[in-house]
């Protein structure tokens, strides 16, 4: 119709590798595609947005947006930045009527979760400082995201609802798990919400190393 009342950026992508053995090539594609794209995207589109006198901007980020983790760094990061990105331009656009909301949602089982897809070959090295922790780790996140039942459509109706709404806030999160975690994260300690979100890593790390030292393991009160 010549013109341009919303924007929705989902792409994404991720791949899971300790930092110290993640590509550079890889940690920039992250980044191209998380977190440049959007911009280019939104760039382009900022001129027919002002030009229909307001409009909306979607943001899909994730849960990493909000916290940090294991293996994920560069993805992590990519989605911190466009959270801060996201929260910048809304600063920015209001004056034109332009919302921009970043939506963050929890663990959904989709094809970037895939094994092959998601598990950089650097991490299947055994030789790697990281080989077991990471291994070790991924089992845990493999049961994480079998257990979700959140789905796409879920994530779909909350972008329906930020295009439709007439004051769509800068902030939501998706899912009953993610909002828990997002909520301890910010009510809790730093020190005291590491041991209850990563404290199951973090002990079978230690009792790892612990073996492989040959030292009498300590004793959980």
């Amino acid at each position: 119709h010549g013109t341009l009342y919303g924007v929705v950026n989902n792409a994404g992508v991720t791949g899971r590798s300790f930092f110290e053995d993640y590509p550079e090539e890889h940690i920039r594609k992250v980044f191209d595609v998380n977190l440049f794209g959007p911009m280019n995207v939104i760039r382009c589109a900022l001129p027919l947005l002002r030009a229909n006198d307001g409009g909306r901007i979607v943001n899909i980020s994730s849960i990493g947006g909000r916290i940090g983790s294991n293996s994920v760094a560069p993805y992590v990061a990519s989605k911190f930045g466009l959270e801060g990105f996201s929260e910048s331009l809304n600063l920015e656009l209001r004056p034109f009527g332009i919302y921009v909301s970043v939506i963050a949602p929890g663990m959904i089982r989709t094809d970037i979760w895939d094994e092959e897809r998601r598990i950089l070959p650097e991490a299947r090295n055994p030789r790697s400082p990281y080989f077991e922790y990471f291994w070790g780790m991924e089992q845990q996140v493999e049961r994480l995201v079998s257990s979700s039942t959140l789905r796409p459509v879920d994530v779909a109706r909350q972008v329906v609802h930020v295009l439709s709404t007439a004051h769509p806030r800068p902030k939501y999160v998706v899912g009953w798990r993610a909002a828990l975690v997002v909520f301890l994260r910010k009510h809790l300690p730093d020190r005291v919400f590491e041991s209850v979100y990563f404290g199951s890593i973090h002990r079978m790390m230690e009792r790892n190393r612990t073996a492989e030292a040959g030292l009498p393991q300590r004793q959980e009160k």
